[in-house]
């Protein structure tokens, strides 16, 4: 099966993978399925789902770039270390990334990615650089990449004066950590969680975001 989808994605037919209701449904598979497919994964338990995922976001199913890579490579002048959260089955090999043969994740219309990182800071002047950012993609139809380079000079700053969409990131990742009970969780609460997410409901307008807020909040720790 996998087989024939990586051989219909070659001639442009996308799959996606939808998991309806509850119960025995094999998640690892399915989202595997969706990867080798170039579509996306979508857990449908009910009708306000069905209008998130079919209206709300229905432009992400229109892919706009496939084969999408991101490298971030940290200035050891600024970084002592660092860790990715989260994307285990999502790393490359460092040659990978220049690799056109490789396949990687595709981006739909008005789609964002966020990736988490957790940094360990050296002393370093406030001026210096602090990573490179390269984000390779192909266009839908083409077989070549393009690159995307970019450096970051911001300097870093305390997670409340940083914009809605990092503190609800953040919020969301530090919940992941708790949910699994991970050895890197350190000093992550349900109350630092709910103070991050409280903080970033200005724009909500289908109320998906107070709909994370209300299940962080029954849940017990």
């Amino acid at each position: 099966m996998v087989e024939l989808i990586e051989e219909k994605r070659e001639s442009g037919i996308y799959l996606t993978v939808l998991g309806v209701g509850s119960g025995n449904l094999n998640d690892y598979m399915m989202e595997q399925i969706a990867n080798k497919g170039n579509g996306n994964y979508e857990y449908i338990d009910n009708a306000k789902q069905i209008q998130k995922v079919f209206t709300h976001e229905f432009g992400k199913f229109f892919t706009v770039a496939k084969d999408s890579k991101i490298q971030l490579t940290f200035n050891e002048n600024t970084v002592d270390s660092y860790r990715l959260i989260g994307y285990e089955n999502r790393s490359l090999e460092n040659e990978d990334f220049e690799n056109d043969s490789t396949d990687a994740g595709e981006i739909g219309s008005s789609q964002t990615i966020t990736a988490l990182y957790e940094l360990v800071l050296a002393n370093a002047s406030p001026n210096e650089k602090f990573a490179q950012f390269d984000f390779r993609y192909k266009k839908p139809n083409a077989s070549e990449s393009q690159l995307i380079m970019h450096e970051v000079n911001a300097t870093p700053t305390n997670i409340s004066n940083s914009s809605e969409n990092m503190q609800f990131a953040a919020g969301v990742g530090g919940f992941g950590l708790m949910m699994k009970q991970s050895e890197y969780q350190g000093e992550v609460s349900k109350q630092m969680v709910l103070g991050l997410l409280g903080n970033s409901l200005t724009f909500d307008p289908f109320g998906y975001r107070q709909e994370f807020v209300d299940l962080v909040s029954a849940w017990q720790e």
